[in-house]
């Protein structure tokens, strides 16, 4: 769907909400007509999110289409028990339906639907973290979320009990269920692709209100305060309305995996803590009265265990990932061999040593033939396998002191502390390890290397330089390349004068600019 038609379905909504709040608040019509408004406005709303679900489901396929039908299972559920109550409040003329009922049967499978969805939505492209981790945040949000609910909620119906055990355990099941689905829907926003940001910011933000306006339904049927047409009403339409708009905002991405682990983001860092520092808010708000009732003492005590468990496991998850940024920014990321950067980094150290102590130097440039052609007719896919294939070969031939590193596209560097007729034979052997053809993809592929060589001998590494080294084995490779009977060629000063020859003196270039112009 198109922003622009997705903003005037946002308005026309947020219109609606409003109508429905003046609505409700002003009274107009009487109380009857209040309640009418009431019952039949939440059943439009709610609806209105089931078929935004249905039809999110309809143009989307696997996980997806799976998680938008979860949710509108547990939509047409409530809207089940809607119907259900409407019938006992317009058809039969009750003052108000009564509880429990057969509606609350109905309501009570929304959590199921909504927690299927959440499911399905964390394996559609999160970002990875520790589990052990991810179960203590889980620890944390629930148990925060239920020192919250029995502050206000929870401890008051408790105490009012009702007219028996079955009717308790129903009123316990709405705000116990939506403990459950908060802490899942934090937990998935922590670990999401911002990417859906949008889709789960509206989800949450639906998720949200259905959670308060289920407690603040729960508390006033204890303290007999409930009556259809009351202001908390409004948090279930709203709620319908976001869950609606969630599933028309959703774009059917294809899921290309976990976003990478370094991505330890501040977000995922402190959120599963917002929940803690608002369950302190409100206990410093009502201290001491409940703060030592019921099971608050033993959850306080499990939460400062938790959480000191979680700060151990995250100082040991960013030491990971610091491990892994290391070694990313001095590696390849298709091959794993070393890149430029960590290649430079060791001829230089090389370069120092052989100041202090000369001993004979090699380096090899190595390029692969014709490998633009397999780009060109095989595609890049298995153009990138080809470069995986190579490479294991190449490190295969070659000691572990050895560094083998790809410089870039097609071209390959070894660092050598040998001397240049070991250099040459080693680089034999590559050539001779080439011999054999790589299988990619049902496809047989012979693979022609042309390998240059600069070395420096024990006599001249004082006059080492590692500009120089590089230039020179990547001249020595482009000769190779130039010569159909060789694939290994060693640098000489003939090389060099051949460079030049072929890019012309200087008064030749002139000549050829002011013919041009």
């Amino acid at each position: 769907m198109s922003n622009r038609r997705l903003g005037a379905i946002a308005a026309t909504c947020a219109v609606s909400t409003l109508v429905f709040s003046v609505w409700l608040w002003a009274g107009w019509g009487g109380a009857l007509a209040t309640r009418t408004v009431d019952d039949v406005g939440l059943l439009a709303f709610v609806m209105f999110g089931t078929v935004c679900c249905v039809m999110a489901g309809r143009r989307t396929h696997g996980r997806q289409r799976a998680m938008w039908l979860s949710l509108g299972f547990g939509l047409a559920a409530w809207l089940v028990g809607e119907v259900i109550w409407c019938y006992y409040e317009l058809w039969l003329g009750l003052p108000q339906s009564p509880f429990p009922s057969p509606a609350d049967a109905a309501y009570l499978l929304f959590p199921i639907g909504a927690a299927g969805a959440l499911v399905l939505f964390s394996a559609r492209g999160h970002v990875r973290q520790s589990r052990l981790r991810l179960l203590l945040d889980g620890v944390i949000v629930a148990g925060s979320l239920f020192m919250v609910w029995w502050m206000t909620v929870l401890s008051s119906v408790y105490d009012a009990g009702g007219t028996s055990s079955f009717a308790l355990a129903v009123a316990l099941a709405y705000p116990v269920a939506d403990v459950v689905l908060v802490t899942m829907t934090v937990l998935v926003l922590a670990r999401a692709n911002t990417s859906h940001r949008l889709t789960l910011g509206l989800f949450t933000a639906g998720i949200g209100l259905i959670a308060f306006s289920d407690s603040a339904f729960v508390y006033l049927i204890a303290v007999d305060s409930y009556y259809t047409g009351i202001w908390t009403d409004v948090g279930w339409a709203a709620a319908f309305l976001l869950l609606g708009l969630a599933a028309l905002s959703n774009r059917d991405e294809p899921v290309t995996g976990a976003a990478a682990d370094i991505g330890l983001t501040r977000t995922r860092l402190w959120l599963p803590y917002v929940p803690l520092l608002f369950a302190g808010a409100v206990g410093v708000a009502r201290f001491p009265h409940s703060l030592y009732t019921g099971p608050l003492p033993l959850v306080s005590v499990v939460l400062v265990m938790v959480v000191l468990v979680r700060q151990f496991i995250t100082l040991a998850d960013n030491r990971r990932l610091l491990v892994i940024v290391a070694h990313q920014a001095h590696h390849d990321p298709l091959t794993g061999l070393a890149n430029r950067a960590l290649l430079t980094d060791r001829l230089e150290r090389a370069v120092q040593a052989n100041q202090r102590d000369p001993k004979p130097l090699a380096l090899l440039f190595i390029d692969l033939d014709d490998f633009k052609l397999v780009n060109d007719s095989l595609g890049h896919q298995v153009g990138d396998e080809l470069l995986v294939n190579v490479a294991r070969r190449l490190t295969g031939c070659f000691r572990d002191n050895d560094t083998v590193a790809r410089m870039g596209g097609d071209e390959f560097a070894i660092l050598l502390e040998e001397g240049v007729a070991s250099a040459v034979q080693m680089a034999g052997r590559v050539v001779e390890a080439f011999a054999h053809p790589f299988t990619i993809d049902g496809h047989l592929l012979a693979v022609r290397l042309s390998v240059g060589l600069a070395g420096v001998a024990e006599a001249e590494a004082a006059d080492l330089s590692v500009e120089v080294l590089l230039k020179h084995a990547d001249l020595a490779m482009y000769e190779a390349k130039r010569d159909p009977a060789g694939r290994v060629h060693v640098f000489t000063a003939n090389t060099q004068l051949a460079h030049l020859d072929d890019l012309g003196q200087p008064q030749d270039l002139e000549a050829t600019v002011g013919a041009s112009s």
